[in-house]
């Protein structure tokens, strides 16, 4: 796993990271005043980042251990690094909680968060116990188009011990381990919130032969989409290449589905059709 210093110009929440993550005594001290570094990374322009070495700073003789898993990712845009926390911890929830979670509270050229309710979120924390169903959206926005790297710089709990760590690409269709691997992609200038989650199975979520991939039949009409398949549908969605969600429709319960006419014009689109078991075929149009 390739390793980054979690040192950055300071964390605006701290009480998330010392309450939800570290002990309790801990979090207790940080109430009282606890210093937070504010060095900046200008070689490689580092944007806020999670760092805890403040803590070496704090007398504190209850080292009780508390559950964590944790997970550091980085998206790298044109010598901009922005890094985001994801957490499994006693108490936290699916939702927003108070204390807990963090707003992406600043605003580079590029940006990377995880979702809560649509909203980005620097830092997350999610329920325990750990399942490995759960699913985790994340967003970033880019400034101008070019190429781009999600990586796991650092990792604990489970995560250190195995876990695999999956990137899901809904543009593409694709799930890829990234616990060792950074993923490359392109993408244009703009904001995505719906081309990639984290997920932590293949059962559900790996391309595989939905029906028989030839035979399932996507193409476009007048302004419409049409999905034929030999097995029923479950889910249809569709995707200009900048990886915006056009239209979606879940429950389809049948072998056959049609959109209403879409407001996209004339381009190339990728549609995406998957069963009632997460199996998923990709295929791509012209509208």
């Amino acid at each position: 796993m390739k390793k980054i210093t979690k040192k950055g110009n300071g964390l605006l929440c701290v009480a998330f990271v010392l309450s939800a993550f570290l002990s309790s005594s801990i979090a207790t001290a940080a109430q009282s005043g606890i210093k937070v570094s504010n060095s900046v990374h200008t070689a490689n322009r580092y944007a806020p980042t999670l760092t805890t070495d403040s803590l070496n700073s704090v007398n504190v003789t209850d080292t009780t251990e508390v559950e964590k898993h944790r997970i550091w990712l980085t998206l790298e845009a044109d010598n901009l690094v922005t890094t985001i926390l994801v957490g499994y911890v006693p108490g936290a929830t699916l939702g927003v909680d108070a204390g807990y979670d963090c707003v992406n509270f600043w605003n580079p050229d590029s940006a990377f968060y995880s979702l809560i309710y649509g909203d980005a979120y620097l830092i997350q924390g999610r329920p325990l116990p750990f399942t490995t169903d759960d699913v985790v959206p994340l967003g970033f926005k880019a400034l101008q188009a070019g190429n781009l790297i999600i990586s796991v710089i650092d990792a604990d709990g489970i995560f250190s011990e195995g876990q695999e760590i999956l990137l899901r690409d809904k543009l593409n269709g694709t799930t890829s381990s990234i616990n060792n691997t950074p993923y490359n992609f392109t993408s244009d200038s703009g904001t995505f919130n719906d081309r990639f989650e984290i997920v932590y199975t293949n059962a559900n979520l790996a391309i595989s032969t939905f029906g028989i991939a030839k035979d399932v039949r996507v193409y476009a009409k007048e302004g419409k989409v049409f999905v034929q398949s030999p097995e029923n549908i479950d889910t249809v969605r569709i995707f200009d290449l900048q990886g915006r969600l056009l239209s979606e429709r879940s429950d389809v319960n049948g072998p056959y589905y049609q959109t209403e006419e879409l407001e996209a014009g004339r381009q190339l689109l990728i549609v995406q059709v998957a069963d009632k078991q997460g199996h998923t075929i990709v295929k791509k149009i012209m509208n």
